[in-house]
């Protein structure tokens, strides 16, 4: 700073910030300055719509579209509470999600989450009147995720031949996506691996089981990796039915490594124990799960063992 500007001082002033600028132009003064206005009204109006939208479509059509507003997935809300053991806080987010329209094929493949939960509470009947909904689905994903679920149900049901009439449709369903599609399907080949395990064919079974197992566990995303933790329960939970204890063991000690924190993973290997006679094994997998649902539905029905 020279000597002269350090004498300046506070009421002296540069006298060419009175001197006028430069006019604006056609572009600056009829339309820049009217966009301006414009969208400072635009944002003015979103900061007082957006909130009165949201909390008119949760009280028209429910909480679940308030939630999803935001970018929350519902079936991931009601997988939260599956999780703890609240399975009647699950069972109607689930319902309610399940009732939303669809928009993407990959949403409607995410719908197959609503049956899946109903054949694990073992509502094999349900399961099959709601896969028709996906059954009649637009897109080639929703009928193969409905075909295969249809499937799954039958089984439970003993109708072994109308479950293969599924498989069947299943596969041609599969033929009608693209091959990246199928290979990052986490069920592909999952009815008809099921299938393999009630006809007794374990080792062909028991191979294709845990090729899906180690596909269910590596799909990035929070929905699918616990989507993931509910499909090896549902693989554990088949594998007792049909007497397959080796691969039962197998998925059980899976859940634990996917997540040791959720209760169902040790209940299943406290089974496993059980069945082998070793009690001491049982006692501490069972007492693990007991203590992991302690938010658990004072009702929640255990699974049992279920010999073929």
């Amino acid at each position: 700073m020279t000597k002269k500007q350090r004498k300046t001082r506070l009421w002296q002033f540069d006298p060419s910030v009175f001197q006028p600028g430069p006019k604006a132009g056609f572009l600056e003064h009829h339309i820049l300055r009217r966009a301006r206005a414009l969208g400072k009204y635009t944002l003015y109006s979103l900061a007082f719509a957006y909130p009165v939208a949201l909390v008119s479509l949760g009280i028209i059509f429910g909480g679940l579209v308030f939630w999803a507003s935001f970018g929350i997935n519902p079936f991931l809300l009601a997988m939260s509470y599956q999780a703890l053991g609240q399975m009647k806080a699950a069972e109607a987010v689930f319902r309610e999600a399940f009732s939303l329209p669809a928009y993407t094929d990959f949403a409607e493949f995410n719908r197959r989450a609503w049956l899946e939960f109903l054949l694990d509470r073992g509502r094999a009947q349900e399961a099959l009147a709601e896969s028709q909904d996906l059954v009649k689905s637009r897109w080639a994903l929703g009928r193969f995720a409905g075909h295969t679920l249809a499937g799954r149900a039958l089984l439970a049901m003993n109708r072994m031949e109308d479950a293969r009439s599924e498989l069947a449709l299943v596969e041609q369903e599969m033929g009608h996506l693209p091959a990246s599609v199928i290979g990052s399907l986490p069920n592909a080949g999952a009815l008809r691996a099921e299938i393999l395990l009630r006809e007794n064919k374990w080792d062909e079974g028991n191979e294709l089981m845990k090729h899906i197992e180690e596909k269910i566990g590596v799909v990035p995303g929070p929905d699918a990796w616990s989507a993931a933790l509910f499909q090896l329960e549902s693989i554990a939970q088949v594998a007792r039915q049909v007497g397959d204890w080796e691969l039962a063991e197998f998925t059980a000690r899976r859940m634990i490594q996917h997540d040791r924190s959720y209760a169902g993973g040790h209940y299943a290997l406290g089974l496993v124990a059980e069945h082998q006679g070793d009690a001491a094994t049982a006692r501490t997998e069972f007492a693990t799960a007991e203590k992991l649902w302690s938010k658990a539905d004072s009702d929640l029905a255990r699974p049992r063992i279920q010999n073929p």
